[in-house]
Formats: structure tokens, sequence, C-alpha cells
């Protein structure tokens, strides 16, 4: 079975804009710049896993719209750089084996979410998110005259939460989200559009 592990962390600037029409508090649109590092794994087995390691460098633009004091529905769409690639190797002597990949020459990460949140009562400002998601993952490999391209489509349901905690002046965003069940396909590098189940998590803060 083959799991897919990624964290982002660094959301770091939050624009809130109205719109025309509306409300203030009822549409918000963040936009956030991710900085961090991107992990897929493959798990052979309990004990073998190998996968590459990224630095990520890109935007999140998420709109919300609030249609209730308890439900609200949005869409989100992230789209980040990859580089300083490196490949990682598990199990092999039980130690993590971290070495720079020396071929890699370009990647993208795309991530699109339709969602929607739902107040839970009495948890301090805290939501339950169900929504669903398509993302991909795109690299490219270069040695001499040889260029190899491997793409990876993720598609499968969301689960989370969120919560928004305030002190003083200051707010604090946060969110988790799990995906259970993602169907995997992948292209090229000697892929004939190979199918997978992948599941994988995400931690966010701004």
């Amino acid at each position: 079975m083959k799991k897919f592990l990624g964290l982002v962390l660094g959301a770091i600037f939050v624009v809130m804009l109205p719109a025309t029409g509306l409300a203030q508090d009822n549409l918000t649109i963040n936009i956030n710049y991710i900085g961090g590092e991107h992990e897929k794994m493959f798990s052979y087995d309990p004990f073998l896993k190998d996968g590459g390691l990224y630095t990520v460098d890109g935007v999140d633009i998420t709109a919300k719209l609030r249609l209730g004091d308890d439900v609200s529905v949005g869409y989100r769409r992230e789209r980040v750089g990859l580089s300083n690639a490196f490949s990682v190797l598990e199990g092999v002597g039980y130690e993590r084996r971290v070495t720079r990949d020396i071929v890699f020459h370009d990647g993208s990460a795309k991530y699109r979410e339709f969602f929607g949140s739902f107040k839970l009562p009495k948890t301090h400002n805290h939501s339950l998110v169900l929504g669903v998601t398509k993302n991909t993952l795109v690299r490219e490999w270069r040695g001499g005259n040889i260029k190899n391209v491997r793409s990876d489509s993720f598609t499968g349901l969301v689960l989370g939460g969120e919560g928004r905690q305030k002190i003083g002046r200051l707010t604090f965003d946060y969110s988790g989200r799990w995906y259970p069940r993602l169907n995997e396909t992948v292209t090229g590098l000697n892929a004939l559009d190979e199918k997978f189940q992948s599941s994988g998590y995400e931690l966010r803060g701004t």
C-alpha cells in the first residue's frame, strides 16, 4: 500500500476583502504565502519506505462565503513550486538516509478543494470541514539529453476541522485536514496510468 504524507507550514499573509453587495463579514478572501517542506513517501512494507523531500514556495487563495451563523462554503486553490530536492530512504539498516537528487530539474504541486464548514456548538469557535479535493504533483528530471516527467493526480474526500482564537487584536486561524482514501493516478517515468490508493494529512496555521 502506498501512503502520501504532506505537511505545509508558513501561511503568513492574510488579506480579507469584502465583496460588492455583500456584508463585509459574509465573504472573505484569504491570500496566503506558503513556504516549508513537502515529503512524498512510498510504503512498501512496515520497514521499507522511499520517496522525495522538497522545498516548497507558492501561494494559497481561499474564498469562503458565510451562508448563515453556522454554515459556510468555500473554494481553495494552491500552487507551489518544488526545489532543493532530496531522495529519502528509510528501513535499510533502520536508518533514515537523505541524499541530494542531483538530476531533479523542476516540479510543482497544485491543490484544489471545494468544502463546507459547519460550526460545532460549545466548542469555542471550532468547525467541522467536509469537502472534495483534486490535486496534482508534477516532477521533471534531466540527465544529459534525457528528460523524464512524472505526474501524480489525487482525488478524494476531505475530512477535518478548523478553529479561530483571538487574543486582544491578534487573531490566530488553524486547521487540520485528513485525506482517508485518495485515488491516485501516476503517469510518465515508466508508469502506464497506474492506479493506487493513498492517504494523507495537512496541518495549517495563520
